[in-house]
């Protein structure tokens, strides 16, 4: 049976898709050890028959919450044969820095823009085959309560799978002092089974020290990366190179972060064309504010109160 992952940002429509394309053929529960809703169900195409498999809606694959983890460590151990990214076409860059955080994990990735429907009457305008050209992977739109539109989805899944369409996923370049200390430790994995993971991806992974990862990626593999003295020993080199280029630890993280979502807006630029150039002004307003450094958290606070306040009134 082929694997299918499905992902995407809370409320992008990933479970709508989800549904469109299983119907009724579908399972949930929890995912072993996590108190985090999974579903799984079957999509027949002409050619194949797929397990789709829903995964929590995540704003990034760097676990900073249980879904975020059980997204990540799906796509890296969970071993699907294709991944399904589904996108908002109202707010396309923001949704893109999972797209590309997921390129560096899986190869076999197909973009749906999701909502094209809205976009249409916010009069934003997508260049799909550009931004597919972009990105190096099949970008196809889908209005998903329309059954009708997932029909090109599932010929382009069959198409990936059988290898009709090449995917070329877009590398992320980031500045030579890091491509350096990741190509010092990749060399060296070369020498190792380490399954389907990416030796691109696990190396910058290494240099991050996410024990939390590092631990599932040796029950993955079945061996403990950092035993090995070979490899031991490529990662402290590619760290003392950072250390001493004034790169710790915290600044490589923020360093990536900042790469993605600048990438983000790099391929976004001739993708996304709209007759009212400040459509989302209102909403980037609010996010400024509501998410400021300063006035973010008493602001969240002050809501936190007011709903309290309610919830006691209206119990009395």
């Amino acid at each position: 049976m082929i694997k299918v992952a499905l992902i995407g940002n809370p409320n992008v429509g990933k479970s709508t898709v989800f549904n469109g394309l299983t119907g009724m053929n579908q399972h949930t529960g929890n995912w072993p050890g996590k108190t985090v809703a999974s579903a799984d169900g079957i999509c027949v195409t002409e050619n194949n028959r797929y397990v789709l498999v829903d995964i929590p809606g995540t704003y990034s694959l760097m676990a900073h919450s249980v879904e975020e983890e059980v997204a990540r460590n799906y796509l890296c151990f969970g071993e699907p044969d294709a991944v399904i990214v589904v996108c908002d076409a109202t707010c396309l860059e923001r949704n893109l820095n999972l797209v590309l955080q997921t390129i560096e994990i899986s190869k076999n990735v197909i973009v749906c823009v999701n909502l094209m429907d809205e976009a249409k009457r916010k009069k934003i305008k997508i260049n799909l085959n550009l931004l597919s050209k972009k990105l190096g992977v099949p970008v196809i739109s889908t209005v998903a309560h329309k059954k009708s539109s997932l029909k090109t989805l599932t010929d382009t899944l069959d198409k990936v799978i059988s290898k009709e369409i090449v995917v070329s996923p877009l590398k992320i370049e980031y500045p030579e002092i890091i491509e350096s200390a990741i190509k010092n430790i990749q060399q060296c994995l070369m020498g190792y089974n380490i399954k389907n993971l990416d030796s691109r991806w696990l190396s910058l992974k290494l240099l991050d020290d996410d024990q939390s990862l590092i631990k599932e990626v040796n029950n993955y593999l079945g061996f403990d990366l950092l035993k090995e003295k070979d490899i031991k020993k490529a990662v402290n080199e590619s760290k003392e190179y950072l250390n001493k280029n004034n790169i710790n630890a915290d600044k490589l993280k923020d360093m990536v972060v900042s790469i993605i979502v600048k990438t983000s807006e790099d391929i976004c630029n001739g993708v996304i064309t709209c007759e009212k150039e400040n459509y989302s002004s209102v909403d980037r307003k609010f996010d400024k504010i509501l998410t400021s450094k300063y006035i973010g958290y008493p602001i969240m606070l002050l809501m936190l109160m007011v709903i309290v306040l309610l919830t006691i009134t209206g119990a009395n």
